[in-house]
Parts: C-alpha cells; structure tokens; sequence
C-alpha cells in the first residue's frame, strides 16, 4: 500500500522482503531516502545499516524505545513508531526526498 501511495507521488519505489534483499538492492542501487524497519527478518535492519551509505533514514519500528534510542543520530534522521498513518508517511518520504535532492541533508 505504502508503495503504492508514493508511486502515486512519482517516487521510485524499491520494496524488500528481507535484510538479505535489502542489502542486495543497497548494493546495486543509489538511494537519497531509504525506508527501514529495524525488526524485518534475516538480517535485522540493525545489519543493513551497515550498508546503507548517505541516505536519509527514517526507521520505522515497533521496537521498544530503549532500542531506538541506542540508534545513531547522525545515521537516522528519523524513527516513526508503529503503527503510522500511511498518508502521512509517504508525505515525509516525499519531503525528505526533495530536500536531499536539493543537497541539504550531510
């Protein structure tokens, strides 16, 4: 649905089931935002940090607050707790891609 909503939007959209796939399209492709779920499944989204690059991140967990807040400030831009709006999502990733294409993010 998510997807769907920001392809509505123009935004290119990537989908992974999986840390593993979420490495992967990392690996290939070049992002300027980048959707994380920190609980998704083989590996967690604590490992595809890793591989992220200079995207902005927003983190999108039901994980308890202490875990959140071990995060690294300057690698997360933001956390959204579930459950969200979706409407209200896709406005942020589309805010947040249009102020990384103008360079304003690190």
């Amino acid at each position: 649905m998510l997807a769907y909503l920001l392809g509505q939007r123009e935004l290119a959209v990537d989908v992974a089931a999986g840390g593993r796939e979420a490495i992967d399209l990392l690996a290939e492709n070049t992002y300027s935002v980048i959707l994380l779920d920190l609980l998704m499944p083989e590996p967690d989204g604590f490992a595809v940090l890793d591989s992220v690059g200079s995207a902005v991140v927003l983190v999108v967990t039901g994980a308890d607050r202490s875990i959140t807040d071990q995060l690294d400030s300057e690698r997360i831009h933001g956390v959204l707790r579930k459950p969200f709006d979706h409407e209200e999502l896709a406005s942020l990733l589309v805010a947040c891609s249009e102020i990384r294409s103008r360079g304003s993010f690190g």
